[in-house]
């Protein structure tokens, strides 16, 4: 440089220059870069916080509409003992939130509605969306669309559930219909900070919620409404809306009906950038400043770290804003789902006391008259007792099912083979009535990092699922084993059962689904689904291997339970 300046001031002057214009130009571009990926983790995260609170809702109310689909009366389609409607009126009174419990038989006809009927009598509803998917048997749920309720006339959303026959086949549904109001309350308190704007649309294609400030669809037609939904269905993109193109990810809620798309301005391009920072054509001047004065007095970078703090002051002080204000959206989820998990817990907790009653009556029965009854009688007896009984064992399942993750303490290094040791001596008696045998793989992790709880109620649910599915024609033999694989160490229950068909390794993980629901020895439907659930708690997943006749393998991961330092069983 002193032989550029030794040259003469002006060829001085334009390196100058160009040391200016290079010095702005880093900071403008790595400016430039962070303000486009602030956009998108903007947007990746309100829209995530946005759909696990609509599934944390909708999971709740599944949960209870699959324990109230097992009481006596809908099982028996109203007929004989306890009416349904009675049932369902008592429910709708005790809850609030809830609108109307209804049940439809296999042709179509309502058989139960908690809220009395129009004079003109109760609709066919054979013809309903909902109804027509149920009876193909594709769908195990289905999320229906704000609507004015045929009973109540109020605005309100909900869902339906199949009911099956002895032989598992379609015979009816039931659902709740739920406040849509509600709903929108709690998107609402989900909806993301700063420009973000949040559309749900229906499976129409019709806007049903719109949140955020970025509310271009609230001025579209409906046929405009349909287009636009057309072009939302990747999960990122760019989409134009009016005159103003947007930058948008989307992603699928309630049981996959509804569509959900977390928007903002873009893409964010040098226009833009130039528009949001008016200050920049001023900067060029102290720049040039600057690095003058670096150049004679090596004092270089001092405005750099000046700008760079008055960032991180400005940046740690909106993080701070922005930390409260999800605290607070936190706690007010956290507040509702505890609230549809206490409805849970306290319909579950109703159910059980008429159970009482009738076990209580059905004993006393049997003691006084028990001599007086013919064979007829003493079946009937045992059928009344042994339904009693799997009523009772699935209002406890329910139970254990809400429980996961909520009361067992916190994590703690926990021995593996002591775990196990448990479950097997609380499965004593089972494992001896059917002659198993059940083998520890050495390469299973000698210690994990688990609530024991959460690992004890795991592993008894799949051996007891592996004894309960055993062949009749030979000894049941189960290994416990884990094994290295990329995704990292898997976990593996083996049987040599009756094995599964593969149309049925999804269901077998869904609430209250059971390969035969003819046998009533066959379980609740519930113990794979509670499986499910705590492998996820630790960030893994689970799934199943079989062949029919041959036996099961029920793998999983718990990434999240793993110390770095695990050693096997040994």
């Amino acid at each position: 440089m002193p032989g550029i300046w030794k040259h003469g001031p002006s060829l001085a002057l334009l390196a100058l220059v160009l040391m200016a214009l290079s010095y702005v130009g880093i900071i403008v571009v790595g400016d430039f870069e962070r303000r486009i990926e602030s956009n998108r983790s903007e947007i990746r995260s309100g829209l995530n916080d946005f759909v696990v609170a609509t599934d944390a809702y909708f999971e709740t109310y599944e949960a209870v509409v699959g324990t109230v689909a097992e009481t006596d009366c809908v099982r028996n389609r109203g007929l004989g003992g306890e009416s349904c409607a009675e049932l369902f009126s008592r429910l709708n009174r005790h809850f609030f939130r809830i609108v109307n419990f209804a049940a439809i038989d296999g042709r179509g006809r309502f058989f139960a509605s908690g809220t009395p009927f129009p004079p003109s009598g109760p609709p066919d509803a054979s013809a309903f969306p909902f109804f027509q998917e149920m009876a193909k048997g594709n769908r195990a749920l289905y999320v229906m669309d704000p609507h004015r309720g045929p009973v109540t006339g109020e605005a309100v959303t909900g869902f339906v559930l199949p009911l099956y026959d002895q032989n598992h086949s379609f015979d009816g549904v039931i659902g709740v219909s739920l406040r849509f109001q509600e709903l929108e309350t709690i998107w609402r308190k989900a909806k993301p900070n700063g420009n973000v704007g949040l559309l749900v649309f229906d499976r129409h294609g019709e806007v049903i919620f719109t949140g955020g400030e970025n509310q271009p669809a609230q001025r579209l037609s409906q046929d405009e409404q349909h287009h636009l939904f057309n072009r939302l269905q990747h999960d990122e993109g760019v989409v134009e809306i009016g005159s103003q193109s947007y930058i948008f990810r989307s992603s699928r809620v309630a049981g996959n009906d509804w569509l959900a798309v977390a928007i903002l301005p873009g893409p964010y391009g040098i226009k833009t950038y130039l528009r949001d920072t008016a200050a920049l054509p001023q900067l060029l001047l102290p720049t040039l400043v600057l690095a003058f004065l670096a150049f004679f007095l090596s004092y270089r970078d001092w405005r750099n770290i000046f700008a760079l703090e008055e960032q991180v002051v400005t940046r740690t002080a909106e993080l701070l804003q922005a930390n409260a204000e999800m605290k607070r959206a936190n706690r007010d989820l956290a507040h509702t789902v505890a609230e549809l998990e206490t409805f849970a817990w306290v319909a579950s907790h109703d159910l059980r006391e008429p159970l009482r009653t009738v076990s209580a009556y059905v004993s006393m029965i049997e003691k006084r008259y028990g001599g007086m009854l013919d064979e007829d009688g003493r079946t009937f007896i045992a059928y009344a007792r042994d339904g009693a009984k799997r009523m009772n064992d699935l209002v406890l399942d329910l139970l254990d099912y809400v429980k996961v993750g909520r009361d067992d303490g916190p994590r703690s290094h926990v021995q593996t083979g002591n775990a196990i040791a448990l479950v097997l001596g609380d499965l004593h008696n089972l494992v001896e009535r059917a002659g198993a045998m059940v083998r520890i793989d050495p390469t299973l992790p000698a210690i994990l990092f688990i609530n024991e709880g959460d690992l004890t109620r795991l592993f008894l649910n799949l051996l007891e699922n592996a004894i309960k599915f055993r062949h009749p024609e030979r000894e049941p033999v189960i290994v416990i084993s884990a094994h290295p694989e990329p995704e990292g160490l898997v976990f593996q229950v083996e049987d040599n059962g009756i094995g599964i068909e593969a149309e049925y390794y999804d269901k077998i993980f869904t609430l209250f689904q059971r390969l035969d629901p003819g046998n009533e020895g066959g379980g609740t439907g519930i113990g794979l689904t509670v499986c499910r659930k705590i492998v996820g708690r630790y960030g893994g997943r689970i799934w199943v291997e079989s062949q029919t006749g041959t036996g099961s393998r029920f793998r999983f991961t718990l990434p999240d339970a793993i110390p770095p330092d695990t050693i096997p069983f040994a």
